[in-house]
């Protein structure tokens, strides 16, 4: 490699990574629906506020849309993938 090679994978090791965020968690019988979402949405979106924005809606299709609305108009730059999944109806 040259030195510009060199310079370039220096400078983009901090902004390139192929490690994953993954969490695991056990789902309870009072779970009733599942936020898949990329970190557009989390940066921005707490848990707390993602669940309230949510309450009392029943499509997946517009939850999915209100968090990936929410979290544009707070201000994310980056991209913003959501889907809910309903474990129950």
């Amino acid at each position: 490699m040259d030195s510009l090679t060199d310079l370039l994978l220096i400078q983009m090791q901090p902004f390139v990574s192929d490690e994953s965020f993954l969490n695991t968690l056990d789902l309870t019988p009072e779970d009733q629906a599942l936020i898949i979402a990329c970190d557009g949405l989390w940066d921005e979106v707490s848990d707390e506020e993602a669940v309230a924005l949510l309450a009392g809606e029943t499509d997946p299709f517009l939850m999915s849309a209100k968090l990936r609305d929410m979290s544009y108009l707070i201000g994310s730059d980056d991209n913003i993938s959501v889907a809910v999944v309903l474990l129950k109806k």
